[in-house]
């Protein structure tokens, strides 16, 4: 349930459009593209859910952490 949450942030705020899912048996990722930039939403049941860059880029780089504030900010609260 907070994985789906957060997957809507990301689409609310960022404006994100989805591409691929892959929902596996404890792992979820799903890749989204926001101001051209593309990224993982990713969870691990157990670990927990994390923000990857899909280019290693300074922009992209940006892109996860800006998108990180705003899951622990908003998310779940």
């Amino acid at each position: 349930m907070l994985f789906r949450q957060c997957a809507d942030a990301v689409v609310e705020y960022f404006g994100a459009e989805g591409r691929d899912r892959l929902d596996g048996g404890d792992q979820i990722f799903w890749d989204y593209v926001a101001s051209g930039l593309p990224f993982t939403l990713h969870l691990e049941h157990g670990v927990g859910i994390s923000v990857i860059a899909g280019e290693p880029t300074a922009e992209c780089e940006a892109l996860v952490r800006r998108i990180a504030e705003v899951l622990v900010n908003r998310v779940g609260t």
